[in-house]
């Protein structure tokens, strides 16, 4: 087939077109350094860096993240570093103190020198890095720890965002570290009156006769009460003769406890240096375990028991009621709580018992009480009944007792001196009867309230509602963050209300020989239980102002007569700087364990972001050599076809000729 001129020149004009355009193309790799500019240019190269620079730039936030994270983890930790050094010099001033041969100037230099470092470790407990507080949890712009050593900041945790479905905690809330639990920790606590031997003027020992410290021949009846780890709770009395000794009353308080199926003990009961016996719970993590006791005659209401003397072992300086007319060491919980100004409020923390649930059924077990939970989870069921007692607003009194016992808790009494009868059953929030098992302790509190104010609700639906929006008004009672029951008045400064809350059964004792017998449901807000010295929950702060007053008052041990009765003394204050030092640890373990996971998770980012950012460049990147060869290649080819081109077009028939 001939190919005519027409044919020659189209084919001529298509491929220097072709060959103008690799050219073209080639040129601008080279210049742009990529290999397309458009999708429509390899639409697979493009889908492939599309998503290999969403993966650089997720990397990179990633990255990004971790490193702000790793930031604030790493001040985390060197400043619980500072924190463990100021412990360290707390308990080394403490041993120093402990030894008992210092002057009140030397104890008071002393004291001084605690309060400076517990100032510093306040400072601490505020730092801020960038205005982020370090342990203020997600409350990151709230001071954590005011001027009293309260923490205001919340238990959230700051979580950095470091992938998909991948995240990671980079704080130590203060609610952890300064108000946390230890589940490794035993709960101990201690008598504070010294038992002594009367006839050589020291400490008793454990062989020591109960005839050697009361000087009496007669037998000796003992008055135990307490709560175990559990939450469950006893009254017990027990007789020890005269020739009984030391030994014979740490036995008694052991077997008062529960015993295990296997006939072990779940304490242990000693007596320490200075007398004091110590009883120590040998489950660990659980802040239930409560003891108090007492010895005398066999009474049948332990309220007016005069104690043998010698046989008296808690004093706690509370202002009893007015059925406890026995002496301070035989009171227990009949009490007043104590009073501030415009504040009451009750000592002992109101702690949920082993097995207890929420109204959503989770665990919480050892936790402290809030306003929903309710009374059955804390003490022992069934209960029968609590008497309320103290005095209004105004100063007059009121009486009442609410009971337990029927389809719903009903509260009757008496209100301004007996004066106005009071006779109504406890609302719930949707206007109907309270079963026993379900009243909360927000029902309690806003049954105290009323009281308080005088106020009888007309039914249970408005007028229960209006009758405590009228004593808030005047008064709040709530819980404290370590689950205290506390009131205050809006109106008077120092307030003349009063508030004492017991249960009714308390002074109830079985007969001599039913050992560990449980009875009623021991409920106690306000009592002169034995002191903490070592517990799984911390309240950092306070425990640290504590042990510094110990030292402040001189006190090398326990001692229920002297001013402030319920300190624990200087040597066991050294438990507590223990206890502090442990859990600081713990968490600072924590601290350091995000800012490795921190340090590795930055780490593995950056290199997977050059490992993608190599890809991509293996992708889209022009490997320069190759391309300028291409030029070059093209290039000749471009000239030669031009070249050839030039010759044929000169061509005439002549050259055939």
């Amino acid at each position: 087939m001939r190919t005519t001129l027409s044919g020659y020149y189209r084919n001529l004009q298509f491929d220097q077109s072709k060959t103008a355009k690799e050219l073209f193309d080639v040129t601008k790799q080279i210049s742009s350094g990529q290999k397309i500019e458009f999708a429509y240019e390899d639409t697979s190269t493009f889908i492939d860096t599309v998503r290999l620079d969403n993966e650089v730039t997720t990397l990179t936030q990633s990255s990004q993240n971790a490193q702000r994270a790793l930031q604030f983890s790493t001040n985390t930790d060197s400043t619980m570093n500072e924190m463990t050094k100021i412990l360290d010099s707390m308990k080394t001033d403490l041993i120093y103190a402990s030894n008992g041969v210092h002057s009140r100037e030397s104890l008071d230099a002393i004291a001084l020198e605690l309060r400076g470092l517990e100032e510093n470790m306040k400072q601490l407990a505020n730092t801020s890095v960038d205005g982020q507080y370090l342990f203020s949890g997600t409350q990151t712009r709230t001071k954590p720890i005011d001027s009293n050593g309260v923490y205001q900041g919340n238990d959230g945790d700051l979580n950095a965002h470091l992938g998909s479905n991948l995240e990671q905690k980079y704080n130590v809330s203060g609610g952890d570290l300064f108000l946390g639990a230890e589940n490794g920790t035993k709960r101990e606590i201690t008598t504070n009156i010294a038992l002594l031997d009367a006839t050589t003027g020291e400490y008793a020992q454990t062989n020591t006769t109960l005839e050697n410290i009361t000087g009496s021949t007669a037998d000796q009846f003992f008055y135990i009460r307490g709560v175990n780890s559990d939450g469950t709770s006893f009254n017990n009395k027990v007789s020890i003769p005269s020739t009984g000794t030391v030994d014979d009353i740490l036995l008694a308080v052991e077997n008062s406890y529960k015993i295990n199926v296997d006939g072990s003990t779940t304490v242990d009961v000693s007596l320490d240096s200075k007398g004091a016996i110590v009883v120590t719970d040998k489950i660990s993590g659980s802040s239930k375990l409560d003891f108090h006791m007492v010895a005398g005659d066999d009474v049948s209401d332990i309220d007016n028991l005069v104690p043998t003397t010698g046989l008296e072992f808690m004093k706690s300086g509370l202002t009893p009621t007015a059925v406890a007319t026995g002496t301070q060491g035989s009171i227990y919980d009949r009490t007043f709580f104590a009073k501030e100004g415009s504040i009451i409020e009750s000592n002992v923390s109101q702690v949920a018992k082993t097995g207890a649930t929420d109204i959503n059924g989770d665990d919480i077990s050892n936790n402290f009480a809030v306003d929903s939970t309710r009374l059955s989870d804390v003490f022992t069921s069934p209960m029968t009944s609590l008497h309320l007692e103290g005095k209004h607003l105004d100063g007059t009194t009121y009486n009442l007792d609410l009971y337990f016992t029927g389809a719903a808790v009903s509260v009757n009494g008496t209100y301004n001196n007996g004066g106005t009868a009071v006779n109504y059953n406890v609302a719930d929030g949707n206007g109907s009867d309270t079963a026993p098992s379900d009243m909360t302790y927000r029902q309690l509190m806003d049954v105290v309230n009323m009281a308080i104010n005088q106020e009888i609700p007309a039914d249970n639906a408005a007028g229960y509602r209006a009758s405590i929006d009228s004593s808030n008004a005047n008064s709040t009672v709530e819980l404290t963050y370590d689950g205290k029951i506390t009131f205050e008045d809006k109106n008077t400064n120092p307030t003349l209300a009063d508030i004492s809350i017991y249960d009714a059964t308390s002074d109830t004792f079985a007969a001599v020989g039913s050992t560990g017998s449980i009875v009623g449901s021991m409920a106690t807000f306000n009592s002169n239980n034995a002191l903490t010295i070592s517990d799984p929950k911390t309240d950092f702060f306070k425990q640290i102002d504590d042990l510094i007053t110990s030292v402040e008052l001189g006190r090398v041990g326990v001692d229920g007569n002297g001013n402030d009765p319920r300190n624990v003394g200087i040597e066991n204050s050294i438990q507590v700087i223990d206890d502090l030092l442990a859990h600081l640890g713990n968490q600072h373990a924590v601290a350091g364990t995000q800012s490795q996971t921190l340090t590795r998770t930055y780490d593995r980012t950056e290199m997977l972001i050059i490992t993608t950012q190599t890809l991509r460049s293996e992708t889209i990147d022009v490997d320069l050599a190759e391309a300028s060869l291409e030029l070059k290649q093209l290039e000749l080819n471009y000239e030669a076809m031009l070249s050839t081109v030039s010759r044929i077009t000169q061509l005439s028939l002549v050259n055939y000729l």
